[in-house]
């Protein structure tokens, strides 16, 4: 009995540790989300689950940025964790369970790994560094020459296409700015293919 009774005062314990860490986690993933935005990228402008989910649907667009140009590493030291383009890791069970767990690095760029196929790099900057455009929504300028092409969807509608192409022409800082156009081939992929 004094064994089940110590099992008991273990399993009780720990169930009360969860909740409390639960409780923590979450208060600090609110904090932090006060205090950076992320920026997120793909390095696959062809799949089929981002066009859905991050393009309404095939009936948005794709902007391509140059991952070289120099607004991708502003860091300000070497050891700086922010202001520069880092690859996503997936991992099962990403989350730290303790304090002594917790790793900036790891919690700024670890997903689940259920999202791998997002294949998604980011720039954290603090959201100070930004412009508050409404009430905790914040934007920060990416230079012109930073963008590459704009891809339209495979839904795109003319109308979108037209005003997005007036848009770039009538700015001379975008006149390098080429036009992709996403296609559907066959097995319901996508190809992205230049578009005049």
């Amino acid at each position: 009995m004094a064994e089940m009774q110590r099992h008991k005062t273990e399993i009780l314990d720990g169930i009360t540790k969860g909740v409390v860490w639960e409780t923590q986690w979450e208060k600090f993933q609110q904090v932090l989300g006060q205090l950076i935005g992320i920026f997120s990228l793909t390095e696959d402008p062809a799949h089929t689950l981002m066009w859905s989910h991050y393009a309404s649907q095939h009936y948005g667009i794709v902007v391509e940025f140059d991952k070289n140009h120099h607004w991708f590493n502003q860091k300000i030291v070497p050891a700086d964790e922010f202001r520069h383009l880092v690859q996503v890791t997936y991992t099962q069970n990403p989350f730290p369970r303790t304090w002594k767990q917790l790793n900036g690095a790891d919690v700024l760029y670890t997903k689940n790994a259920e999202w791998n196929y997002e294949r998604e790099w980011r720039i954290i900057r603090p959201l100070k560094d930004g412009t508050e455009v409404s009430p905790g929504k914040f934007c920060f300028d990416v230079p012109a020459s930073a963008v590459r092409s704009i891809i339209f969807g495979v839904r795109t509608t003319s109308t979108l296409d037209k005003e997005i192409r007036t848009a770039i022409a009538g700015n001379s800082d975008l006149a390098h700015v080429c036009f992709k156009r996403a296609k559907l081939v066959a097995g319901g992929k996508i190809e992205v293919v230049d578009a005049p």
